[in-house]
Parts: C-alpha cells; structure tokens; sequence
C-alpha cells in the first residue's frame, strides 16, 4: 500500500506533512508519497506537482502518478487518533472510494451551487484511475472554476464513479463530535496545527 499526500503553497508546512506521515508510520510502515511543488523540508520522498493545479486541485493529478497497486490519500489536516489501518487494511477499492458526510445534506446543499455530501479528505483507490485526471485536464481551467470550491464538487458532479469508505473510519470534528472514529477530518485548521 501507498500513502499519498499533497501540499500546494505555504497553508501547510513540510513539518505538518512530516508529522502526519510519522503518526501514520506508527500503525504501518508502508511506502508515504507527497506530491508538492516545493518538497524543501519533507523527509518522504515527493513527486513534482504542476504549479497550475494550486490548491485542492493537485488531488487530482495522483490519478496520473499513483496507477498501480493500492493506493491511500489523507489531507494533511487530517488527525490520527487511532490505527485507521485497522479498517482499510481490510477494504478492497473497487472503485474510488471516499468519505460520506450526510450531515451535509441538511447544513449546506443547494443543487445550484454544484454541493456534495461527499469529502476528499481521505481517499482510497486500486490501480489505474487515470480516466478521472485526464478527463479533468481537457478543460482544466474550466473545471476549475466551475467548481471553485474544490474537488468534491467535480467527482460528484462529473460522474466519477465511487463508494464510500465506512462510516466508522472518520468524523468531522466540528459536525461529529461525539462520534468514535480513528480518523478526525478538519473544517478548519486549529491554532495547534498551524
């Protein structure tokens, strides 16, 4: 299994992608990645991001980069609170596979807006899914601002096809908080982190 991160501009620190890949190691020692366009400071190895895809959009390019084998991606803002290998380890990705939040359902979808009840914040895939970044660079620009507010809008919107991860590997911490999961996905960065 491949463990994949990106960091794009200067939101995130090489530190914090350093310090999520050393809490994941604690659980797996499998192979970690990160895609970036400025690996200064990483102690992974790192691919070289395209500066055009800024922001969220460079998750998209690890479908041209990681097409074989079984491939695993956390935001970095992403907290580790227990072994999340203990339930992926044992998923096969058929298709892509991401996180469900149907609490977004009732805080925030408006069809107009292009919303999801979906989250990129941890993905899983299995071999090549190549078509989902080539069908994003025909029109890049466009995609892009069509969906500004990032990927999880192209995915659903576009037709990629996907499942869900279960609903016990992850809890948003501002909308879920008294859900026990191994895995707590950020709305927002805290002064801790930063």
């Amino acid at each position: 299994m491949k463990i994949w991160f990106v960091k794009w501009g200067n939101k995130y620190s090489s530190k914090m992608v350093n310090d999520l890949s050393k809490e994941l190691k604690k659980y797996r020692d499998y192979s970690h990645f990160c895609l970036t366009e400025n690996s200064e400071g990483l102690n992974i190895p790192s691919i070289k991001l395209p500066k055009k895809y800024k922001k969220v959009w460079g998750k998209l390019y690890l479908f041209k980069v990681a097409t074989n084998g079984k491939n695993i991606f956390f935001d970095i803002d992403n907290i580790i609170h227990d072994d999340p290998f203990k339930i992926l380890d044992n998923l096969s990705f058929k298709k892509l596979t991401i996180i469900h939040q149907p609490w977004k359902d009732k805080l925030f979808y408006r069809q107009h807006a292009y919303d999801t009840n979906i989250c990129s914040q941890i993905m899983g895939w299995e071999n090549d899914l190549s078509y989902i970044y080539d069908d994003f660079k025909t029109n890049w620009q466009y995609f892009q601002s069509k969906y500004s507010k990032g990927i999880d809008r192209y995915l659903t919107h576009e037709n990629v096809d996907y499942e869900f991860f279960p609903n016990e590997l992850s809890k948003s911490k501002k909308y879920e908080p008294n859900k026990n999961s191994p895995i707590i996905t950020l709305e927002e960065l805290p002064k801790t982190l930063c």
